[in-house]
């Protein structure tokens, strides 16, 4: 007898059934970080990812741009039959969330810079956080800092260079060594013992980011406590996936009109190592 597969009902009337794929979106190919953290807490669960590459980076783009475009990618993975979205951006969630949540009728999951752990864990009382401009000025940053950086001196850097290098597959290069040694070292240099990665695509340099701050300084980023949040919803729903996948089931969309470099680009990363 064939296993009875869990099925709900979206807000809209629309089935959704438990092997449906969750949905990820990102300005570009930076959260493919928060795939590979899905993938390793839910083996189970198929992934449909969109890589809005034609419009990235969206670090330096206004609010309502990024909320069009979010809102626009949401509803092409509701119609591709996602049972959630998981948008793995931090630009994006800060200027879209409420607004994704409120259209959407599958469960949104949303990401934030990890500053509370970043606070637990600092010894020096003192700890920096990277992110793209357009996230170093939300409030919902804002927001967070007021909320959990009590006791604690929060610098905020802007690193508008190291999304780009990520997408244009840089990573080895001098550059792109100088362009992070040189943000790490400055905050570093000022006492700060834990490195918050404030965008999706930060993980990628993990290795020169490593390099330059040396083996004693914690560095953080949002991908483990992503993937538990998405498992506590899809469980709360009983939505989660229950029959095991052969292999890591990947199926990438883009804005790109020619997607071949992009698969190409994905396909590298998410075979890459972490530092």
């Amino acid at each position: 007898m064939a296993a009875t597969i869990a099925t709900r009902t979206t807000t809209s009337g629309r089935t959704v059934r438990a092997d449906a794929p969750i949905g990820v979106l990102d300005s570009g190919l930076g959260g493919l970080s928060i795939v590979r953290a899905l993938q390793s807490s839910l083996p189970n669960e198929r992934i449909l990812y969109y890589a809005d590459s034609a419009f990235c980076p969206y670090g330096e783009r206004d609010n309502a741009f990024i909320r069009q475009r979010t809102l626009s990618i949401a509803t092409t993975l509701e119609e591709q039959g996602a049972k959630a979205i998981v948008i793995a951006c931090n630009t994006a969630c800060a200027a879209s969330l409420d607004t994704v949540r409120q259209e959407a009728s599958v469960p949104v999951i949303g990401l934030e810079p990890a500053v509370k752990p970043a606070v637990a864990l600092s010894r020096t009382g003192r700890i920096a956080v990277f992110a793209t401009p357009r996230t170093i000025a939300s409030e919902r940053l804002a927001s967070l800092v007021a909320r959990y950086g009590q006791g604690c001196a929060v610098e905020l850097i802007a690193a508008p260079d190291w999304a780009g290098i990520v997408e244009r597959g840089e990573i080895a290069t001098d550059d792109a060594r100088n362009a992070v040694t040189s943000l790490v070292r400055t905050a570093i240099e000022r006492g700060a013992d834990v490195l918050v990665l404030g965008c999706t695509h930060y993980p990628f340099l993990g290795g020169l980011i490593r390099e330059a701050a040396g083996p004693e300084v914690a560095i953080v980023d949002s991908g483990a406590a992503i993937a538990r949040r998405t498992r506590q919803i899809l469980d709360e729903e009983g939505m989660l996936a229950e029959h095991a996948l052969p292999e890591p089931h990947f199926s990438l969309l883009t804005s790109s009109p020619d997607a071949s470099p992009v698969v190409r680009q994905a396909t590298q990363m998410l075979a890459m190592p972490f530092a």
